[in-house]
């Protein structure tokens, strides 16, 4: 063979194996990059999962339960309530103004008048210019429930409730009466109460206020001196 066929036969199997071995390295590339991009995409998969998870074990875990009970007082049937619609205003209504009769009404059983303070302030938001008003009535010496229940009651008549977006308006008359039964006042007061809604943190917070109602300013003030006099 001519040494000219030599020579080309020789670089033609140079080029052969140069251009797999750059076949080979391309492949090779393109694998290692599509490992990194399946490889980035599975870790954004997870860490969405994380978030997912982390903001689903962020939120409240209290299921409300519906139970039955007979008349006897027994639990008869339990279920799982289905998940909590917007307070119906009828509902607000009435919760503001047993927020209300449980802040000013004063009983002669002990154990009622620590129930209502208990639902009282369930109905507070803490801290809260509200909550502070209120623990500084029931701390003035002669106001706090239980030595006032001690010489005198007093009933609640809610007169009018009204509502602006979150502002209340209540209007009362309250009485009151020594332990001989005998009326020491009559008078009417005016409040208004500013609401909002937060989700019970606790088995006992959602008993004591199932629907989630708080109060978070309140001013209270007599009017028009003594009612019905």
């Amino acid at each position: 063979m001519a040494p000219e066929s030599l020579a080309t036969a020789s670089h033609s199997v140079v080029f052969d194996h140069a251009r797999k071995d750059w076949s080979l390295r391309i492949a090779e590339v393109a694998r290692q990059r599509n490992l990194a991009c399946a490889g980035a995409g599975a870790a954004m998969m997870v860490a969405l999962a994380m978030a997912g998870v982390t903001w689903k074990a962020a939120q409240p875990r209290i299921e409300t339960v519906v139970v039955e009970v007979n008349g006897l007082g027994d639990a008869v049937a339990t279920a799982v309530a289905p998940v909590v619609r917007p307070m119906d205003r009828l509902v607000a209504r009435y919760q503001v103004a047993e927020f209300v009769r449980n802040l000013r009404s004063v009983v002669s059983d002990p154990a009622g008048e620590r129930r209502n303070i208990d639902a009282l302030f369930s109905m507070l938001v803490q801290p809260s210019p509200a909550a502070q008003q209120v623990a500084e009535w029931f701390g003035e010496g002669d106001n706090r429930p239980l030595v006032r229940a001690s010489r005198e009651t007093v009933t609640v008549e809610i007169q009018l409730v009204t509502v602006v977006d979150s502002t209340w308006r209540v209007e009362w008359i309250e009485t009151a009466r020594g332990k001989d039964g005998r009326q020491n006042y009559r008078r009417t007061y005016v409040a208004t109460l500013v609401s909002d809604t937060t989700a019970p943190t606790s088995v006992a917070a959602a008993l004591l206020n199932p629907t989630g109602m708080v109060i978070k300013e309140l001013s209270v003030s007599e009017r028009g001196g003594r009612a019905g006099e």
